[in-house]
């Protein structure tokens, strides 16, 4: 028995984030496997509007350095966030601390 493949909300997001809905038709319309028109249907109902719960702007206010860096932080949490592990603007920046620690100067 052939197992579907399941791909986690935030590994959609990250397929899906770059075609303009011309792309996700044209997918929707060439797929012939279920799982693969349920992924496109996820990504249009439901993920591929999300926002980082902080800003960069928050960032800012923490002490973060401005940077490339804000990019893969924020990206990061939004991933964290389609994965449901982040729910909230406090656990977001809970997120961050935890995992992008401030320098003591």
């Amino acid at each position: 028995m052939r197992r579907k493949p399941h791909l986690k909300p935030s590994e959609i997001y990250w397929l899906l984030r770059d075609l303009d809905n011309e792309g996700l038709l044209y997918l929707l319309a060439i797929a012939g496997k279920k799982h693969i028109q349920k992924a496109v249907s996820q990504f249009v109902t439901s993920l591929k509007d999300v926002q980082p719960l902080i800003s960069g702007q928050t960032l800012l206010d923490e002490g973060y350095r401005p940077g490339p860096q804000f990019r893969t932080m924020l990206n990061q949490l939004v991933e964290a966030q389609l994965n449901g592990q982040v729910h909230t603007p406090p656990e977001a920046l809970s997120y961050i601390r935890s995992r992008y620690p401030l320098e003591k100067d």
